[in-house]
């Protein structure tokens, strides 16, 4: 059988769907993604082998701003796209694991009448989520608290899926060989997107902490990313990234982790 994912946008939409393809690669299925291009999703989509169709779709404003004037023609696009990928490659179903990115290709699934199912590991379910989760065969979730958004659904508690431990190889520039492994390294993450609190608390105390012979692996997520390491890029002993698939080993490394 064929299986198409559509995810993206955060570590915690891509992960379970990469962990449901390994899954099912291993009985023999063959599966693709789709996601937007020069993305996150698709870095770790190809790192892990499988083939990636690309598109371009905008996260929707939650508050009044221009790019929602242009939000309508990109969703519109990427959902005659996904229909065209979807007629191509004719998969047996369709599978979303949340994020704005999901959204056409679900979409695109419901247009052709595809089965669709919905893996949702927030305990909140977001948008698409919430508004097409009618429309799936079965929509599962983790987390008790989801089924009252989902009223209607065809919803099942499952479990967030984990992709299997294996050996992680560095990156060269995150081998960290400056750092003294005999001095206490901290890991500070608020996922990969970051968190605003968490950044603002460790930019404060980030000279404190170091002078206190302190290192720091410090995950700022993509949005406080270029302002945080821009700001601390001649300090010794931190390490700033907005998102690397080395987390696991980093935790590893770490001697106390401050995370939410």
């Amino acid at each position: 059988m064929k299986f198409i994912f559509g995810c993206g946008g955060t570590g915690g939409h891509i992960y379970p769907a990469l962990a449901l393809a390994q899954e099912f690669a291993s009985g023999g299925h063959k599966v693709l993604f789709i996601g937007n291009f020069d993305s996150m999703e698709e870095r770790l989509v190809k790192r892990e082998g499988y083939p990636f169709l690309p598109i371009q779709v905008r996260k929707l404003s939650r508050k009044l701003h221009p790019s929602l004037l242009a939000f309508p023609f990109f969703l519109a696009a990427s959902v005659v796209k996904c229909v065209h990928y979807l007629k191509k490659h004719r998969p047996d179903g369709v599978i979303c694991t949340g994020g704005y990115v999901s959204g056409p290709v679900a979409i695109a699934a419901v247009m052709l009448k595809i089965p669709l199912y919905f893996h949702e590991s927030n305990s909140f379910p977001g948008i698409t989520t919430r508004y097409l989760a009618r429309r799936t065969t079965i929509t599962f979730v983790c987390w008790d608290f989801a089924f009252k958004y989902l009223k209607g659904a065809p919803v099942r508690m499952s479990q967030i899926p984990l992709m299997p431990r294996k050996a992680t190889q560095m990156e060269p520039e995150e081998k960290l060989e400056h750092f003294d492994r005999s001095k206490p390294i901290i890991l500070i993450t608020g996922g990969s997107q970051g968190s605003l609190k968490i950044n603002e608390a460790i930019d404060r105390a980030l000279d404190g902490m170091l002078e206190r012979g302190w290192q720091l692996i410090w995950q700022t997520g993509k949005n406080g990313f270029q302002t945080y390491s821009s700001k601390h890029q001649d300090k010794h002993n931190v390490h700033i990234f907005a998102f690397s698939p080395s987390l696991p080993l980093f935790n590893k490394m770490a001697d106390l982790a401050i995370s939410r």
